[in-house]
């Protein structure tokens, strides 16, 4: 059985999923069932239920959003926003002629860890995304 790449993404957008879907599953669900399936679907994020019905089986019962990676990368620029606004208050400071104290040589510190700690993630994550996309 081989796969066929998909040429584009489908209605649902792009998913990670760069094969074509070329089978079908048919379930039955009594409709109490399905109200509950498309709520837990549209309380998590997902635009449709089928795709939260994938996710959730394709992932042990655990179903991420699909908009939680840019959610991540959105929190991580609002950090990095709070840092860049903290080491601007430290320059200012110190162009204004002042000593670094003890406090700003130890915030500066704990800056360059957490940013370090940052791009390892991302690195991480970004060569995650790619091996996950080749297999």
């Amino acid at each position: 059985m081989s796969e066929i790449r998909k040429k584009c993404n489908g209605q649902t957008g792009d998913d990670g999923n760069i094969y074509l879907r070329s089978h079908r599953i048919e379930l039955r669900v009594s409709p109490t069932e399905l109200s509950t399936i498309r709520t837990q679907a549209r309380d998590n994020g997902f635009s449709n239920t089928a795709q939260f019905v994938r996710q959730s089986a394709l992932h042990a019962g655990t179903a991420e959003p699909p908009n939680a990676h840019k959610k991540a990368l959105l929190t991580c620029q609002y950090e990095l926003n709070r840092i860049g606004n903290n080491i601007n208050q430290i320059a200012r400071h110190l162009n204004q002629g002042q000593p670094l104290d003890d406090e700003m040589h130890l915030v500066m510190l704990q800056v360059l860890e957490f940013a370090q700690q940052l791009v390892e993630e991302a690195a991480k994550a970004a060569k995650g995304t790619k091996a996950g996309a080749g297999t």
